[in-house]
């Protein structure tokens, strides 16, 4: 005897959560008669649209990001197979002085050092906008270090291009601006 599941009416379904949703919103803001109600509905839907966009939507992002997360690793740890991979070989770095340099020159400032360890590299604010293989990159990094004993920050935004070559993204430009460190 074949069994068959019983269909449901997704449409219904989804039109009694969503009902469910406001009337249980308006319930509970009833007691804030303060608060007009299409005040609230319009906090909630900026609140959920900026939830939304804050997780990186296509596969091309995800790809993105974790690369990026590779390279904060790759910094903290001074990886230099992982860094070598990640930078492009024709790389334009612009630093935060105004210096233009390429790979070469990249990898041997992250070269391990005795008197100078990187504690943590942290991203935020990441925005990542995909044109087909290309992605462009905006971010504010902190970075916390130990220099010669002594402990110290690091804050800059960046911008960083990124290509998608032989199934994996690379930084091709990368140009940095550092902030000023926070007031104590």
């Amino acid at each position: 005897m074949l069994r068959m599941k019983p269909r449901i009416n997704t449409k219904r379904h989804e039109t009694r959560q969503v009902s469910w949703f406001c009337s249980w919103l308006f319930t509970f803001f009833r007691g804030y008669p303060f608060l007009p109600f299409r005040h609230i509905v319009l906090c909630l839907t900026f609140i959920l649209v900026a939830a939304i966009s804050a997780f990186p939507q296509s596969k091309a992002e995800r790809e993105v990001l974790g690369t990026l997360k590779q390279w904060a690793a790759s910094i903290v740890s001074r990886d230099m197979d992982a860094l070598g991979r990640i930078l492009a070989d024709d790389i334009v770095i612009t630093d935060y002085n105004g210096k233009v340099r390429g790979k070469k020159e990249e990898l041997e400032a992250l070269k391990p050092s005795p008197d100078v360890k990187t504690i943590s590299v942290e991203n935020e604010d990441v925005k990542i906008k995909v044109h087909g293989k290309t992605a462009v990159v905006t971010a504010l990094t902190i970075m916390q270090f130990n220099i010669g004993g002594r402990d110290t920050a690091m804050s800059m935004r960046y911008t960083a291009v990124f290509v998608k070559r032989e199934r994996r993204w690379q930084i091709v430009a990368l140009q940095t601006a550092r902030l000023p460190p926070p007031k104590k």
